[in-house]
């Protein structure tokens, strides 16, 4: 856990209640090794990027290289950039996690066409899109209570 942090009391909950590792990449052969991918949408304003570059700080410390973060637009870098450094660095699976409050049309339309194109250039990868995590029920119970504590 990333002790001391700056990150909100809802986040530290979440990061700790996870509590879902990835196997060390020791333990992996080649192509074995999985990569988890925070995918977060891109701004240009820096200011909005700071959670997610804090939180990627804070689960890199966990789970050392087998997390990535990367943006759909704006910034990098891209799914794309993380999906071509993964398969140089003996990666065999990506799982994608949008760090999105629910499904859109990035989630329907974009991410995607960018895995079929990621598949393309790298068939040895295995690409997986999770659900956005806005839609894990911890963090809806989450919203729930920050909102009932912030209406009191």
């Amino acid at each position: 856990m990333c002790n001391g942090s700056s990150l909100p009391l809802w986040a530290e909950i979440l990061l700790e209640e996870s509590g879902k590792k990835l196997e060390e990449p020791s333990d992996h052969r080649p192509n074995e090794r999985t990569c988890l991918i925070l995918l977060a949408h891109g701004s240009r304003d820096p200011r909005w990027q700071e959670p997610f570059e804090r939180l990627f700080f804070c689960m890199r410390q966990e789970l050392k290289d087998d997390v990535k973060l990367a943006y759909m637009e704006f910034v990098e870098p891209t799914l794309s950039t993380i999906a071509e450094q993964c398969a140089k660095n003996g990666v065999g699976k990506l799982r994608v996690l949008p760090i999105f409050m629910a499904a859109g049309a990035h989630l329907a339309t974009d991410v995607p066409e960018e895995v079929r194109k990621i598949k393309k250039r790298h068939p040895q990868l295995e690409v997986e899109v999770l659900p956005p995590i806005g839609e894990d029920p911890r963090m809806f119970l989450l919203m729930q209570e920050i909102i009932g504590d912030l209406a009191a």
